[in-house]
């Protein structure tokens, strides 16, 4: 580690203060960093020299009154500390000047390096999600382990927009502080820990769930959920989500809202789940408004139209009619019913089958769906969910 001026400095002026003596702190080389004599700053500095050699506490040699002793962090001589004007007999002085610089020391590097340690986990997190990372698959997972980040565990991506609560919070006036190193970034980083705590606490994760700031807008969540029956966490997660919007909506009278992606095997698919995420809460709070929990499969129609994503339209499609993809009656019956312009007589005469049967079919495909081809809505997503799958069985 290098002592910085502003640290020396900071030292300096503290220390000073204390003993009303002179201060200089010289870095590993001896070389004054900062010092209530300015004109020294910069030259080598005789006694701290001394002081680094040895690794002790020495006096000055020359007659006159002074002592230099070492300053350490982490078991790492960084530099040194000359107090001048202060003899032997006042050692009790010295080791007090000495833990307090320290002091100093080890803070600056603590504020210093967590944020720094945030940024790395949170870069990998980001280039995670926007396939940004290239190197091969098993470098990625010795990675991800560095941040104790299991990938091999099946995950969804939820994305929550906190963006308005980060700004109201950041404008509030900063407390008072005898500790002026803390910077706006610190005081960044207490938010976030207060605000992952009302998370964690309302959302109640999984203890395998990773949370992350990936910018200044957005608090990322990849939930672990079971690959048999996804949708259940999913579902659990998504109310708990609203749950946490309508306490963040009531303590700060800002209106928060949060995207949540389906599950996709394998941790590449991430970035698909992200995807479909971004653009649930982006069209949802177009469309609806803000302070709610979207998931792309509830935007309906806008789902298909809205999005020029594909794959994400593709999956969607997939995951809408699968349920009667394996049933050849009730599929043919749906897709005969939506070309006939839900007319029940038309659908009944080319099936050939009767108005009731067509009823209980009608009323079985919504049970399973989850989606009414009756209703005017679920027609129109069906309908485009039917043409992007025979799209895709043609392409296949």
């Amino acid at each position: 580690m290098k002592l910085s001026y502003e640290v020396a400095q900071r030292i300096v002026a503290r220390v000073s203060a204390g003993l009303d003596k002179g201060v200089s702190i010289a870095d590993h080389s001896a070389h004054v960093v900062a010092s209530t004599e300015p004109l020294v700053i910069g030259t080598l500095q005789g006694l701290a020299a001394r002081s680094i050699a040895a690794g002790a506490t020495v006096e000055a040699s020359d007659g006159s009154d002074g002592m230099s002793v070492t300053l350490s962090h982490i078991d790492e001589v960084v530099g040194a500390m000359v107090l001048h004007g202060v003899r032997r007999n006042r050692m009790d002085v010295v080791h007090v000047a000495k833990a307090f610089a320290e002091l100093i020391i080890h803070q600056a590097m603590v504020i210093e390096q967590l944020p720094r340690q945030h940024w790395a986990r949170s870069k990998f997190i980001y280039d995670l999600l926007h396939e940004h990372l290239k190197e091969p698959a098993e470098v990625v997972l010795q990675q991800a382990a560095l941040f104790s980040i299991d990938l091999r565990l099946p995950r969804i991506v939820v994305i929550i927009n906190i963006k308005p609560l980060l700004d109201q919070l950041m404008q509030q006036p900063a407390p008072r502080t005898s500790l002026p190193i803390i910077t706006g970034a610190v005081r960044l980083e207490q938010i976030h820990d207060h605000l992952l705590d009302q998370v964690r606490h309302i959302v109640a994760s999984n203890v395998e769930d990773v949370y992350s700031f990936i910018d200044d807008h957005r608090l990322i969540l990849l939930a672990a959920v079971d690959p048999i029956e996804p949708d259940g966490r999913r579902q659990q997660i998504a109310h708990n989500v609203q749950r946490l919007l309508d306490q963040l909506s009531s303590s700060s009278g800002l209106t928060i809202s949060a995207g949540v992606g389906r599950y996709h095997p394998g941790w590449p698919a991430l970035a698909q789940s992200c995807a479909e995420a971004q653009f649930a809460l982006e069209t949802g709070i177009v469309l609806y408004g803000a302070g709610r929990v979207f998931c792309a499969e509830e935007l309906g129609l806008a789902s298909f139209v809205c999005s020029d994503d594909r794959a994400m339209k593709a999956e969607l499609a997939q995951h809408l009619l699968q349920p009667i993809a394996d049933r050849p009656e009730l599929f043919e019956t749906l897709a005969v019913f939506l070309e006939a312009n839900l007319a029940s007589v038309s659908t009944a005469q080319a099936l050939h089958i009767h108005r009731h049967t067509l009823d209980y079919r009608l009323g079985k495909i919504a049970q399973l769906i989850g989606l009414d081809p009756r209703q005017f809505q679920a027609a129109a997503q069906l309908q485009a969910a039917m043409l992007l799958w025979k799209m895709q069985r043609a392409h296949s």
